[in-house]
């Protein structure tokens, strides 16, 4: 019942029931000191009343008072969001829309409430295919019955595109119809940017790394082999499946006073973090041949810290073996 018939039934109600009182009061009651006792009884039940009602009213007021400031409270958190916030009723019409959202789509100076965001496509001078989008996700939100989320390309005027994850929250009455949709969007431009330069990176260091020519290896702080490129696989003779978790000192051909020194400069390497070119060092593949590999360790930081080394290596077996057999040759011809 809305407000008007209740204001109409209580006045209707109390004229009858005064034109009542007045009928019963001056044609059945002859006796004054009756009349006199039923007028203040009557009073002081309409002083009851009045007072109950004021009251009530006055908590109405207070709660109505309350609920508003909340929902000023409320609506100040939205537009001071840096999502784009969004309630639609169950036809799609526009209800609210967060200062973000108007300025996405440039309709600050639009009336949208009530409108559709077919209609509202042709007031903006944003990629009118972003709302006719946003009508058909919100279309598949309504049919799953669930809060959906997905990533919708917004053009801006200037040609460039930003990317928002929108979810879509759905509302329903207790008839199973639909009631109303909320709709948040957030800005991951930046982040799907930055993720994409990150992959570029890791290829990039991929192809530096996997495809080099020559050998390298890391390993971590305690000197255990932690990654091999294919090139240093191939040397070796041994998969990087096998290799990862063996100390590298295990292929390593040196004396105890070789293998000191290259302890220490690992350790040198950790301190300082800072590289240094080792020179030769001659490893053992798995059949057993002798290669030697001119060696700098360069140490591996992330965000400062040191996590372990790189160590970038040259195949010069054949070099020192050519070297080899010259100073033979030349002991040879002396003699």
């Amino acid at each position: 019942m809305s407000k008007y018939k209740v204001l109409l039934f209580y006045t209707i109600l109390g004229l009858s029931g005064i034109l009542i009182i007045d009928y019963i009061m001056y044609n059945l009651i002859q006796e004054q000191y009756l009349r006199v006792y039923i007028h203040r009884t009557i009073g002081i039940i309409l002083l009851i009343f009045t007072g109950i009602f004021l009251y009530l009213y006055l908590s109405k007021m207070e709660q109505f008072s309350e609920l508003t400031e909340e929902q000023m409270r409320l609506h100040a958190l939205i537009d001071t969001m840096g999502d784009f916030v969004n309630f639609k009723d169950g036809k799609g019409n526009w209800i609210k829309v967060n200062e973000f959202g108007l300025k996405l789509f440039h309709l600050e100076q639009v009336d949208y409430k009530g409108k559709t965001d077919s209609e509202l496509a042709g007031y903006t001078h944003t990629s009118p295919s972003a709302l006719e989008y946003c009508k058909l996700s919100d279309e598949v939100t309504w049919n799953s019955k669930k809060v959906t989320s997905c990533q919708e390309v917004i053009q801006l005027t200037d040609g460039t595109y930003r990317i928002f994850d929108t979810t879509k929250i759905p509302l329903f009455e207790q008839d199973g119809s639909r009631k109303s949709l909320i709709v948040i969007g957030r800005d991951i431009t930046d982040i799907i940017q930055a993720q994409n330069e990150l992959s570029i990176s890791q290829q990039q260091y991929k192809s530096l790394y996997e495809y080099n020519p020559d050998p390298i290896f890391m390993l971590n702080l305690e000197g255990l082999i932690s990654d091999v490129n294919s090139r240093f696989e191939a040397l070796i003779g041994e998969s990087e499946v096998k290799l990862v978790g063996i100390s590298i000192f295990d292929f390593i051909i040196q004396s105890p006073e070789e293998q000191l020194n290259l302890k220490q400069s690992f350790a040198d390497v950790i301190h300082s973090k800072k590289g240094i070119h080792k020179g030769d060092l001659r490893f053992q593949t798995k059949m057993g041949k002798e290669l030697w590999l001119s060696c700098t360790i360069v140490p591996i930081l992330i965000n400062g810290t040191i996590s372990g080394v790189i160590c970038y290596a040259k195949d010069v077996t054949h070099l020192r073996e050519t070297e080899k057999m010259l100073r033979k040759t030349e002991k040879l011809s002396v003699v």
